[in-house]
């Protein structure tokens, strides 16, 4: 599966109900509340992994308490301006216990910790995200969007519908955003 994926970062005025109203407000529905630690692990001195190659092991807490856990390999992003790269999950029993092992096998790991609810509309997945360190975030999120143009024109109407005025794009990831601060 290919995944498709860029960040808006709204104006600070806006808090994440205030997003999530907008989203309601154009027909998005509320699929779940959710809080995520995804731990990363660094795969820098791996010389035969490429470039910006991603494995993120990820502890979802839904709201009615259930835990969910998941190890995600995320190939090298193709384009500069939209994350879209390959990406392939599965199922893992016990996040802690993965991550613990990559940390006998010497990796060094970076937590990443959201607030996140997911919300569901014509043009895909929304995610309002608040992260730990950095502030709150929307992330439109296609999976295998047949075009560039087709995910293009449904950031444009996401954009125009929630009538978003001072917000800028990012195709970084919270990881890059967090480590450029000086984080991690």
């Amino acid at each position: 599966m290919r995944e498709w994926e860029i960040k808006l970062i709204p104006p600070k005025y806006l808090s994440r109900d205030d997003l999530i109203e907008r989203l309601k407000n154009v027909g998005f529905k509320e699929l779940e509340s959710v809080t995520e630690v995804d731990t990363y692990i660094d795969l820098t001195p791996c010389k035969c992994v490429p470039k910006d190659t991603v494995l993120r092991i990820r502890k979802s807490i839904l709201s009615n308490g259930t835990v969910k856990c998941e190890l995600t390999y995320k190939g090298p992003k193709l384009l500069k301006d939209i994350k879209v790269r390959e990406e392939l999950s599965t199922q893992v029993g016990d996040a802690d216990l993965v991550v613990e092992m990559f940390k006998k096998l010497g990796f060094k790991t970076y937590v990443i910790k959201k607030e996140r609810t997911v919300m569901v509309g014509e043009v895909g997945k929304v995610y309002v995200d608040h992260v730990e360190g950095l502030g709150n975030f929307l992330e439109l999120e296609i999976m295998d969007a047949k075009s560039e143009k087709e995910f293009r024109n449904a950031l444009s109407n996401l954009i125009s519908k929630l009538n978003l005025i001072n917000y800028s794009l990012t195709s970084k990831s919270y990881l890059e955003m967090i480590l450029e601060r000086g984080g991690g």
